[in-house]
């Protein structure tokens, strides 16, 4: 998660209104956004769903949330040890 590009976002959604105004849109605590905002918490999976409920338009790329450069897939089968083994012919 881009932690800036995140909080960036989040002012940006809430515009001119207040973080009180923001926690009871979203339906969470008021103490919540400010321990985001203050970097004390991190966003949890309840608290992004309703982000996402509530401003749609906002992609998850616009709040940080995606890698820009994912790591690559390895789909060599592991075994149960975790060393690469040959697949079944």
């Amino acid at each position: 998660m881009d932690k800036q590009l995140f909080l960036h976002t989040l002012y940006r959604v809430m515009g001119k209104g207040t973080q009180t105004a923001l926690a009871h849109r979203l339906g969470v605590n008021p103490s919540t956004i400010t321990r985001i905002l203050k970097g004390e918490r991190k966003p949890g999976g309840r608290f992004l769903r309703s982000l996402f409920l509530e401003f749609p338009q906002v992609s998850a790329a616009e709040w940080g949330l995606l890698a820009e450069n994912p790591p690559a897939h390895d789909n060599t089968p592991v075994s149960n040890g975790g060393e690469p083994h040959e697949p079944a012919r």
